[in-house]
């Protein structure tokens, strides 16, 4: 969410820039818009399906987590059992498995992470470049001399008139059709990665 964000702060200083100048030579006062960058993330159909995609990806790790992290809880109950009943042999071949399990449910988790981040910044990134050419093709088309990132800028007060939120979507919808799905998507926030558990 935050890569979109930095895309539009990049972007659009460029793009404001230019309108502003084009705006400076016209005696008629400047239009200028607002728009919400979240928004356009959530609202637009490529964004929802491209986050509905991530969440999906981040409930079967956590599910595969979740699994593996009972499975060592198992073992590690079992070993506290039988422990005193144990020989020396087999309780070390049992903390062994332990210590390998453990390890490997680190290693899964950190690569679990990464590949959520990496799914986290494609969808950022894509959305945030298509977004700064709707943005700005939208900026020329309705001679708007500047058009600011709302959630970017230290702004007590927009009036509703300023904001072209809704036109953004709009527009990015039109320019970007997202994809037929197969089947209804969920329309939730991405999970939080999966979790160490106490």
């Amino acid at each position: 969410m935050r890569k979109l964000i930095a895309l539009i702060t990049v972007f659009l200083p460029a793009m404001t820039l230019t309108l502003a100048q084009q705006a400076a030579g016209s005696a008629a006062p400047t239009k200028i818009g607002f728009v919400n960058s979240m928004e356009v993330l959530y609202g637009t159909e490529e964004g929802k399906q491209a986050l509905d995609k991530l969440n999906k990806l981040m409930q079967a790790k956590q599910q595969q987590f979740d699994t593996q992290k009972n499975e060592l809880d198992k073992l590690k109950d079992d070993l506290a059992q039988k422990e005193r009943n144990l020989n020396p042999q087999t309780r070390q071949e049992m903390a062994t498995s332990i210590a390998e399990k453990e390890k490997s449910l680190t290693r899964f988790q950190e690569d679990a992470q990464a590949e959520i981040t990496r799914g986290r910044d494609e969808v950022m990134g894509t959305i945030g470049e298509k977004a700064m050419k709707v943005i700005t093709d939208y900026a020329e088309k309705n001679s708007f001399g500047a058009i600011f990132v709302k959630d970017q800028q230290i702004v007590t007060y927009v009036a509703t008139a300023l904001d072209v939120t809704p036109e953004i979507i709009k527009a990015y919808n039109q320019a970007h059709p997202a994809a037929a799905a197969p089947a209804a998507t969920s329309s939730a926030a991405p999970a939080t990665p999966p979790a160490a558990k106490p």
